[in-house]
């Protein structure tokens, strides 16, 4: 799970210096997408590491929670700064992370 976090951030990083030739708000923008994409995903990979033994239930309760943190953070986000988020800039991000998450899963663990 360290993994899929570190290479959404390098990612992230990645649309964060793109969206900066585009300005300060793009730049902003996009870090705020990222980090609405990574902070759930910290959490759920602290959450899978403190609980003990893996099970299904907790999977999933550790899912649905990561479902209303991006939910809550994201509407925090437009709530106060709506007007100056660049959409472009903060759905590219945090899709980009999102997507990076999934491409972390073809990494062999031999």
């Amino acid at each position: 799970m360290g993994f899929a976090i570190v290479l959404q951030a390098v990612f992230a990083l990645v649309v964060v210096v793109v969206a900066a030739f585009f300005g300060r708000g793009a730049m902003l923008s996009a870090a705020a997408g990222a980090a609405v994409a990574i902070v759930p995903n910290m959490i759920f990979a602290l959450y899978l590491k403190i609980m003990g033994k893996p099970s299904v239930t907790r999977f999933f309760i550790g899912e649905a929670v990561k479902v209303a943190v991006v939910i809550i953070i994201s509407a925090k986000i437009w709530q106060q700064y709506g007007s100056s988020v660049n959409a472009l800039a903060y759905w590219v991000a945090f899709i980009v992370a999102l997507k990076a998450h999934g491409l972390s899963m073809l990494r062999s663990t031999r």
